[in-house]
């Protein structure tokens, strides 16, 4: 008897789930039947945000916005809706908070991940965003970075001068990176490639050695001069030698100054002023001038009769 429940129950559960799955289905796609959900958002115009901000508080409207814009942003990513929207709302946080930094790196990324394919129009809406973020953040190497990889890889165009332009414009950014406190070392390697790419083999050489120098990272160094090797050997070891005795010049005389701050300041000054090096080795008042040569007798010139006897044009 026990069995024969059992059997019973295990059909009757089979039959339910074929049933459930077939239900499922039918409800499937009868939504995809149905048109896409239009989330619309109220976004108030570029006039009203000023007075808005006034009234209501421009930090307190500006977290207000944020927030109803990352659940914008996260309802509508799946595809259910559009983020047709979404420039406008970032432009409002930034109007009230231009100080506010997570929305730079939220709007550089958020307006090239759509749920589809990037296009180049969305790819130039984030180059523009974070052409504003090195303004707001001149010493952030974040956005130089991303706007970097922007501006090589994905901003593309027909004509090719554009295009090499552009990669121009993103090893740049790179470039100034890299020298932004905090940097990753491995930057440097990318300019270089970036460089190397382009056919700029003496700007990727250049910048290697810039960068061996002044980094106190030896991996990262060590790194750098594998890359510079295979550019140019002889220059490799010349630089490395180079960076060795700047390292002991630091260590010797500013050990707790940042290496980039000591090759700023340079070697400190002297304790003791020696006079006898600021002598100038020249007679500042004439004294011991020799005398002038005595002018030599001009050689002489035979008269010309016509032109002594020649009548003076001005008789006054």
């Amino acid at each position: 008897m026990t069995v024969r429940r059992i059997l019973a129950a295990l059909v009757v559960a089979a039959l339910l789930w074929a049933g459930a799955r077939q239900l499922g289905a039918a409800a499937q796609d009868e939504r995809a039947s149905w048109p896409k959900t239009a989330d619309t958002l109220l976004v108030p115009p570029d006039e009203v945000v000023p007075f808005a901000g006034a009234v209501l508080g421009r930090e307190a409207l500006g977290d207000v916005v944020w927030a109803r814009m990352l659940v914008y942003y996260g309802s509508n990513w799946a595809g259910e809706g559009d983020l047709s929207q979404l420039e406008p709302l970032i432009d409002v946080v930034m109007a009230l908070a231009p100080r506010f930094k997570p929305v730079y790196e939220f709007a550089a990324y958020a307006t090239t991940f759509k749920g589809e394919k990037a296009t180049q129009e969305e790819f130039e809406t984030s180059v523009r965003y974070l052409e504003r973020a090195m303004k707001a953040y001149p010493d952030d190497y974040k956005y130089f970075w991303i706007a970097g990889l922007r501006y090589y890889y994905d901003l593309w165009s027909k004509d090719e001068a554009v295009r090499r332009k552009n990669r121009e414009r993103g090893a740049a950014l790179i470039e100034e990176a890299m020298r932004k406190p905090n940097a990753p070392p491995d930057l440097a390697t990318m300019a270089a490639s970036m460089r190397s790419k382009l056919g700029q083999h003496q700007r990727a050489i250049d910048s290697l050695r810039q960068m061996v120098l002044i980094t106190d990272n030896q991996e990262a160094r060590e790194k750098m001069l594998e890359r510079l090797r295979g550019e140019s050997p002889d220059l490799a070891d010349e630089v490395e030698r180079a960076a060795d005795e700047l390292e002991q010049e630091w260590q010797r005389d500013m050990p707790s100054v940042p290496l980039d701050l000591y090759i700023l300041l340079g070697p400190p000054p002297p304790r003791v002023i020696d006079f006898r090096r600021l002598a100038t080795p020249h007679d500042l008042f004439g004294i011991e001038e020799e005398p002038a040569a005595e002018s030599e007798p001009s050689p002489h010139v035979t008269p010309d009769p016509d032109r002594d006897h020649a009548p003076d044009p001005d008789p006054e």
